[in-house]
């Protein structure tokens, strides 16, 4: 009975293998959080995709909140659109993130601990990111 299950199973199990094993992280999202400012009063999650299995480079929609104790011009919460491209190894990034009809140019390296620069239109601040 196995060898006739087997031979019944054969071509869906082959195409499911096909699926399996051909999926690369181009379709997966990536999760990225961050934060940036002169005292990390904004945090910025995202979740990002390559649009093809070779590329270095995703994007995908970004959300950023205010989390500084001080007051500031402007929502708590804003939506916007952020894009990375690895360097010459994974661990170094760099990018664009767009929100409030600004874009804003950063890079530095996936690491939660390692300060990088994101230089908006009215100021240059420190930015980490990093991936869960």
């Amino acid at each position: 009975m196995g060898k006739y299950l087997l031979a019944a199973l054969g071509p869906f199990l082959g195409v499911v293998l096909g699926v399996v094993l051909g999926t690369s992280a181009y379709g997966q999202s990536l999760h990225v959080n961050g934060k940036f400012g002169f005292l990390d009063e904004y945090e910025l999650t995202a979740s990002i995709a390559a649009p093809s299995r070779n590329s270095k480079e995703l994007s995908g929609p970004v959300l950023i909140k205010h989390v500084g104790i001080c007051t500031h011009n402007g929502p708590d919460e804003v939506e916007g659109q952020i894009h990375m491209r690895y360097g010459g190894s994974r661990s170094l990034v760099s990018g664009t993130v767009t929100f409030e009809g600004q874009t804003c140019k950063y890079k530095g390296r996936l690491s939660k601990t390692h300060r990088g620069e994101m230089v908006c239109p009215d100021a240059t601040v420190p930015f980490y990111v990093w991936t869960n």
